[in-house]
């Protein structure tokens, strides 16, 4: 299902039908970009992951890893990611099905949902084992760009292409012309199409090992149509394990315009001109694209954070123009996040550091070369034994699980239920560190960097080398709760443990 040229976007939407981006941008859409029809909130989405064969170059096909919605798969295509959609407030029910050839485990990066729910194996679920099935359910507050991904062997999953988008769509339409998500992601892929290494160890302590081919929902630099004079809802999810991108547009041709609109699926108070905006791994970026009045002018969007940038993706204006102005307001609401009591709060410390770890690691474990509070939590596989039907429940154990370690299990802190805290956010290390807590939103306080937006919501901090930020947290959601570096070597290697909000 890649275009349904008869039916709008808005009908489509209230009729409550998942559809691919390519229905709601034009028929010249690029199959590969459309995505893959999971299926609608609240029906059952039934996915996999599975191993997919794929040629980057000709006359060199490799076997990528890549989540199909059920009937979707078709060779040559792994690079495609899958896009499922949602409705805020509305129930939503996914079955997973394992076709690796190793256990793994879905996690849904950014969303609040309940702890049983978050993927992280030995923590919140079994591992799901190849063969068999897990299902997902559960009712997304928070409206905006999301995304999944493994939480096992998380760097080879992830470094293969085990990746898709989740779009939560608005309660009401938001009235955009256009809506296109970008999964953006490097690859270990050589010149002639062939895997590379996917870590050099010598840079798993430093920032992290690039990969050297750059796509945008599987393609180099494409090429996209879009309404001339329309406004464009641009989401750019960065699901890259290592690579920190700083996105500008180039010089933009008459009647253009670009604002940043969300940041990790949260609205801004008010939209800000697009400058030059850092995503770090796991993040996600909406922009609000005014695109050019007249067609066949083009809007390009760069990445800098490299000596040699690229192009990341054009969108090119076709059609009549719809002479759209730019909003005055934010046209996305405001997310149901709890407001932080500052005057109550108490301050938590969280230093990520060198690599010490504290307790014993089994053999398979990971050297630790990262921590946080000179703790360090190395993965550590092998798992056996049949995948529970339903999650875990608090405090129970884990069938076959050879563990994974954060000291003996000690959280590197427990929250109050409902209370607000003040995490204190130090790197101590001359490398960026985007910094993920799951189930919870975080709200920026203050930093020793310029250009923080205060009272902006995420669930990533991108902290720089040597940086301090503050930033405020509502304990609302009860668990264990991971908190790690998103560059997942780091990560990895030790930059990750848990938070126990009680």
């Amino acid at each position: 299902m890649t275009g349904h040229p008869c039916i709008s976007r808005r009908t489509l939407l209230r009729g409550g039908v998942a559809v691919s981006t390519a229905a709601t941008v034009s028929a010249a859409f690029p199959p590969l970009l459309g995505g893959r029809v999971a299926r609608a909130a609240g029906v059952s989405a039934a996915f996999s992951a599975q191993p997919l064969p794929h040629s980057f170059r000709p006359g060199r096909t490799e076997t990528l890893w890549s989540y199909r919605a059920d009937g979707a798969a078709a060779p040559g295509t792994a690079p495609q990611p899958m896009i499922l959609r949602a409705r805020q407030g509305q129930p939503f029910t996914a079955v997973f099905t394992n076709h690796l050839p190793e256990p793994t485990t879905v996690h849904w990066h950014g969303l609040r949902l309940p702890v049983a729910m978050d993927g992280v194996p030995f923590l919140t679920q079994n591992p799901v084992n190849p063969g068999d099935s897990f299902t997902y359910t559960f009712t997304p507050p928070d409206a905006g760009t999301f995304w999944l991904h493994p939480h096992l062997n998380s760097l080879t999953q992830l470094s293969r292409g085990l990746s898709a988008l989740l779009i939560v769509e608005e309660a009401q339409d938001p009235g955009f012309d256009a809506d296109i998500p970008l999964l953006l992601r490097d690859w270990r892929i050589g010149s002639d199409g062939a895997w590379l290494d996917l870590v050099d160890e010598r840079e798993s302590g430093r920032a992290g090992t690039f990969g050297p081919l750059h796509t945008a929902s599987g393609q180099e630099a494409p090429v996209l149509t879009a309404p001339a004079g329309g406004l464009v809802r641009l989401r750019l999810c960065n699901a890259d394990v290592t690579r920190i991108l700083r996105i500008v547009a180039d010089d933009l041709p008459k009647g253009a315009a670009v604002q940043v609109i969300a940041i990790d699926g949260h609205p801004l108070a008010k939209p800000e001109t697009l400058d030059r905006e850092s995503i770090g791994p796991g993040m996600r970026c909406d922009l609000l694209v005014r695109m050019p009045e007249r067609a066949g002018d083009r809007v390009s969007f760069s990445n800098t954070s490299s000596s040699s940038p690229w192009t990341v993706v054009t969108l090119t204006a076709e059609g009549p123009s719809r002479k759209r102005r730019l909003p005055q307001r934010n046209p996305l609401p405001a997310n149901p996040v709890s407001r932080p009591d500052l005057k109550t709060a108490e301050s938590l410390r969280f230093d990520f550091g060198a690599g010490v770890e504290d307790g014993e690691k089994s053999s398979t474990a990971k050297p630790a070369l990262w921590s946080i509070n000179r703790r360090a939590w190395v993965e550590a596989y092998g798992v056996t034994g049949p995948t529970p039907e339903l999650p875990m429940l608090p405090g129970q154990s884990f069938a076959e699980a050879k563990a994974a370690i954060c000291g003996d299990g000690t959280p590197l802190a427990t929250l109050e239920r409902n209370r607000t805290y003040l995490l204190e956010l130090t790197n101590y290390t001359p490398h960026p560190h985007p910094i993920h807590l799951h189930g919870l939103a975080v709200q920026m306080v203050s930093s020793t960097r310029d250009g923080l937006r205060i009272g902006q919501i995420g669930d990533t901090v991108l902290l720089g080398p040597k940086e301090r930020a503050v930033v405020a947290v509502v304990a609302d959601n009860p668990g264990d709760w991971m908190m790690h570096c998103h560059i997942i070597e780091h990560q990895a290697s030790g930059m990750m443990g848990v938070v126990r909000v009680t």
